[in-house]
């Protein structure tokens, strides 16, 4: 598959990812964050595993589950910081795990920047400021837990750019799928009351847990495997 192919097919991940901004911010005014988390990834594990179960090793899953990690803090950064800011906010901040990208790779792996990089990053934040509408000073809660969320985005991107093309890339995205599930589960009667998901959100758990999430990581997984961070 050509380059221009693979980023067509990004493309359909980052419009999947696009069109659940909205929807996941109105779910979570009435349940739960994590529980809405774990429900969405148990989904997007359910998907997945009718197709990868048997694709998935041992060590497919212990690697898989792993770089899943840096998805659900992720996530659960994302999903909570979409309680104290917009929608739009939330899409733009997050889109600097673009240009964080690269810095991380760097960080965790001494991966090389071009000189050229240093531009774009400041002219991106400049331009996040100016379309939020907001100085630095005024960030609100969430704008600052969604920065935190594309730090974390970044570091999976890496992680899997690193990773991905050992493993099968079905296998691997379940993986993913799996440990975000578990963590979220784990966690969530802790922080919040144990309870059904009412009615009224079931359409957004499908849309995130079968679009925004099996289909767009297992596109990320495969992806990736061909393709640079």
């Amino acid at each position: 598959m050509s380059d221009l192919a693979l980023a067509g097919l990004l493309m359909i991940a980052t419009l999947l990812w696009g069109a659940t901004f909205t929807i996941v911010r109105d779910a979570v005014a009435v349940y739960g964050v994590l529980s809405f988390l774990a429900v969405r990834f148990l989904i997007a594990s359910a998907a997945l595993g009718i197709i990868g179960a048997r694709r998935m090793s041992l060590r497919t899953l212990l690697v898989g589950g792993a770089v899943g990690s840096a998805l659900a803090a992720g996530f659960v950064l994302q999903t909570i910081g979409l309680r104290y800011t917009s929608p739009t906010n939330s899409g733009l901040i997050t889109g600097l795990v673009v240009v964080l990208t690269p810095a991380i790779a760097f960080l965790m792996y001494r991966t090389r920047i071009p000189k050229l990089y240093i531009a774009p990053v400041v002219g991106a934040f400049v331009g996040l400021a100016l379309l939020t509408g907001e100085s630095p000073e005024e960030f609100r809660v969430g704008d600052i837990l969604t920065m935190a969320c594309a730090v974390a985005f970044a570091a999976h991107v890496v992680l899997l750019g690193r990773y991905a093309g050992e493993h099968d890339a079905v296998g691997f995205a379940l993986a993913q799928m799996l440990s975000t599930a578990v963590l979220c589960g784990v966690a969530a009667p802790i922080f919040e009351p144990m309870e059904l998901p009412p009615r009224e959100i079931w359409f957004a758990l499908g849309m995130t847990g079968l679009g925004a999430s099996a289909l767009a990581f297992l596109i990320m997984a495969y992806v990736q495997q061909r393709l640079s961070a």
